[in-house]
């Protein structure tokens, strides 16, 4: 498989750690896995990680075994944290671009979340209703952000989410918002607090599941 040698995100499909109780996968593939998240502003963030070195989600999200990878941990988050889930990418598609947020390798963000991001993110850009299956179509060779409410805590749907092509590298938007949400916006740079206690609860959460 094609991976970067100063990846963090290869380095957990070659089964080497930064962070020993956060890095760890709760769920694997032949193709992605799922990690807790670090930054997590809230307990069940994870993410959905190519074993591939891609630079965002587009070409993934038809795959069979992705499909199987998120459903898995829909059942696992509303399982254990019984909210709804929003889902989120910041769709880079080059190793410098700030839009990839300091990790140029592809992720799909899932967080438990009692409520809705979409007009919070609608009151700052224009958005098109876009499914999952649309993105590599519509978002062709642009940056774009993409937000889906999932509906159903067990299953990865056909409902359309909101896709945005960005004009310009945009980083962490989807962070600061939810911090703004939260009213955590003073933490939302994951660089600077990186909250691997709550990583850690959420890891071992998930894997009780």
């Amino acid at each position: 498989m094609y991976q970067c040698s100063d990846c963090r995100f290869c380095a957990i499909a070659n089964g080497n750690y930064k962070y020993l109780s956060v890095d760890r996968p709760v769920y694997s593939n032949s193709r992605f896995y799922a990690i807790a998240s670090i930054g997590a502003l809230l307990e069940g963030w994870s993410l959905v990680v190519p074993k591939y070195h891609f630079l965002s989600m587009k070409s993934c999200y038809q795959d069979r075994l992705f499909i199987d990878a998120v459903n898995v941990m829909l059942s696992r988050l509303s399982q254990q944290f019984g909210k709804p889930v929003i889902a989120f990418e910041h769709g880079a598609n080059h190793n410098e671009s700030s839009t990839a947020c300091g990790t140029a390798h592809a992720h799909l963000h899932l967080v438990p979340f009692h409520g809705s991001l979409e007009q919070r993110i609608k009151d700052n850009r224009d958005w098109t209703e876009c499914s999952f299956n649309e993105i590599f179509k519509e978002a062709g060779s642009y940056e774009y952000l993409y937000y889906n409410d999932i509906s159903k805590c067990n299953e990865w749907t056909k409902q359309k989410g909101l896709l945005h092509i960005l004009k310009s590298p945009t980083s962490q938007f989807f962070r600061k918002i939810l911090a703004e949400a939260c009213g955590k916006i003073d933490f939302a740079d994951y660089k600077i607090y990186p909250f691997l206690d709550v990583a850690s609860k959420t890891r071992k959460a998930l894997l009780s599941s």
